[in-house]
């Protein structure tokens, strides 16, 4: 969504950073089965080297409106835990 010029002019501020995406999965412990959550989020805060595969984080999610598309979600921040 935020990949396109209407997509990044919807989201103020927001889009015009350079962004990346993070996924999230959840297990189910009393289920074999495992969600996943996909947000955009600043490309900078993705550059920190302690940010790699297994490695808990904690997020700071928002559910943000992109005019005509719906909803996404966006992380305005993050620490390694």
């Amino acid at each position: 969504m935020a990949d396109t010029a209407m997509g990044r002019a919807s989201l103020r501020s927001i889009g015009k950073q350079e962004m990346g995406r993070i996924t999230v999965q959840v297990p189910y412990p009393t289920e074999d089965y495992i969600e996943s959550f996909t947000s955009w989020i600043p490309a900078k805060l993705l550059r920190d080297r302690r940010i790699k595969r297994d490695v808990t984080v904690a997020l700071n999610l928002e559910r943000i409106q992109i005019v005509g598309r719906g909803y996404t979600w966006f992380c305005d921040s993050l620490e390694v835990v």
